[in-house]
């Protein structure tokens, strides 16, 4: 199914770029609340998100003609959001970095605990997934985020974080590895990791844990 979606938005994508207008707007339903939750994560100011949101599709109907194929639109636009949210948060002086983009603090709020394995375990996971998250730091975060959560490859995520495939790798091991020896010093199994990683994404159809 999510093969599908990847699909249709491709399809819909390159009906944009041969000239079809009302193909966008498709797209812009489809993928807006996605947007916006991703860019919330650089940024508590939904509106300064909404902002790049709209500049980004007015942007795209500009240079129509001139845009590539795209492979992977979710990839695409959430990179593309990602870049416009710390442009402008850093042309605000919300964050003051000189000659580069601002590292911005990479912000989960995990109210989608509501998912999480079943009823009456949610309050226990939910701690526990927290305090795993709080041991992380920002880039940490932002990977395991874009990977369990957005299904991104290496490639997708190094290319969003601005470092090669083998960094990406590694970052991705690393935070792995950090939850999951938080997991056994609480006395508990690898399939609490299982399910803790496993219940992050709703769009990924599972999960790869060579790293483990």
């Amino acid at each position: 199914m999510a093969e599908d979606k990847k699909n249709e938005y491709v399809n819909v994508w390159e009906k944009f770029i041969k000239g079809d207008d009302d193909a966008i707007s498709f797209l812009y339903f489809e993928l807006f609340d996605e947007m916006l939750n991703f860019g919330l994560k650089y940024t508590r100011d939904i509106g300064i998100v909404e902002d790049c949101i709209q500049d980004f599709f007015i942007e795209l109907f500009k240079k129509q003609k001139k845009l590539p194929a795209v492979s992977n639109i979710r990839f695409y636009f959430f990179s593309s959001i990602k870049h416009k949210v710390l442009r402008e948060l850093k042309r605000r002086s919300i964050l003051q970095q000189e000659n580069s983009l601002p590292e911005s603090d990479f912000i989960i709020d995990y109210s989608f605990e509501n998912k999480l394995i079943t009823e009456e375990t949610k309050k226990h996971y939910s701690r526990l997934l927290k305090q795993c998250i709080s041991q992380l730091n920002s880039n940490q975060r932002e990977a395991i985020y874009l990977r369990f959560n957005c299904g991104m490859d290496y490639m997708e995520i190094s290319t969003i974080l601005g470092i090669n495939v083998a960094s990406s790798r590694t970052l991705i091991y690393r935070s792995v590895k950090a939850i999951k020896d938080i997991i056994e010093k609480n006395n508990l199994t690898g399939i609490v990791l299982l399910n803790i990683l496993c219940n992050f994404p709703p769009n990924q159809k599972k999960c790869h844990f060579s790293c483990l």
